[in-house]
C-alpha cells in the first residue's frame, strides 16, 4: 500500500495528514483557532490521535505551528521542526516575515514581532538539520531542508511520489496554479529550492496556501 496524502483545509491554509502502513504524520498544525476544525478534519478521514506518531512543523510562522498545543496534547506524538525555525515554537513569535513583491507588501500584517495568541511556547523533540528519514514513524519518505521562504524551511517527499513544501510556494487565493512566496528570507536559496523540487519529479506538489499543485507548473515560477 502506498502512503497517502491526507489534505485539510483550514479556510486559507491547510494541514496534511501522511497516512502509512502504521500511523504516520501529521504536517504543520495551523492557527490557534483552527484546533478544532483540524481535530474534525482528521476524524473525518479516520485517522484518530493514536495514528499520529509525528507532528513536522514546516516553518515557524504562526498560521503553521499556532494549533501545535493541542495537537501533541491529544496525540502526544513528538514535534520536529529545523534548527534556524526552532525558535517560533519555543517563543510563540513567527521567525522574521521578509515581503517579496506588491503582494508580499500587502500582507505584512501578519502578526510576527509578538506572540501569537492562544499559544503556549513549548520546546520542539526533534531539531533537524537537513535529511531525517520518516521510516521510524511508519511512513516511507524523509524531510529534507528547503530554505528560502524561511531560513528553516523543511519539505518532506515520499518514495511514492508527492512532495509536500509547505510555503515554498503557494497560492493564497487558493487557486491551482503555484506562485512564488510572498515571503521569502533568502530569494536566491527560494529559487534553487524550487529547482530542487522539480529535479526531484514528484507526481503531485502539496503546499500550505492552494494546491495541490502540477508540478510542470514549477518551472514557470522560475521564467
Amino acid at each position: 500500500m502506498e502512503d497517502e496524502v491526507v489534505q485539510i483545509k483550514l479556510g486559507y491554509v491547510s494541514v496534511f495528514f501522511i497516512r502509512g502502513e502504521s500511523g504516520g504524520v501529521l504536517v504543520d498544525a495551523g492557527t490557534p483557532r483552527s484546533y478544532t476544525k483540524t481535530i474534525r478534519g482528521l476524524r473525518e478521514a479516520g485517522v484518530v490521535p493514536e495514528d499520529i506518531r509525528l507532528i513536522l512543523i514546516t516553518h515557524g510562522h504562526y498560521d503553521h505551528f499556532g494549533g501545535l498545543n493541542g495537537l501533541k496534547k491529544i496525540s502526544g506524538a513528538p514535534v520536529v521542526v529545523h534548527r534556524n525555525d526552532a525558535v517560533a515554537l519555543r517563543t510563540g513569535k513567527s521567525v522574521d516575515i521578509v515581503p517579496h513583491g506588491f503582494f508580499g507588501r500587502l500582507f505584512t500584517f501578519m502578526p510576527h514581532k509578538r506572540p501569537v495568541k492562544g499559544y503556549a511556547p513549548l520546546e520542539p523533540d526533534i531539531i533537524v538539520d537537513n535529511e531525517f528519514s520518516l521510516e521510524d514513524f511508519g511512513v516511507r519518505g524523509k524531510i529534507f531542508h528547503t530554505p528560502g521562504h524561511t531560513n528553516g524551511s523543511l519539505s518532506v517527499f515520499l518514495e511514492s511520489g508527492p512532495l509536500i513544501v509547505g510555503d515554498a510556494v503557494m497560492n493564497i487565493g487558493g487557486g491551482k496554479k503555484p506562485r512564488f512566496p510572498l515571503f521569502a528570507q533568502d530569494v536566491a536559496k527560494a529559487e534553487e529550492t524550487i529547482r530542487s523540487m522539480l529535479d526531484l519529479s514528484p507526481s503531485a506538489v502539496y503546499a500550505g496556501h492552494g494546491g495541490p499543485f502540477n508540478p510542470r507548473d514549477l518551472e514557470d515560477i522560475l521564467k
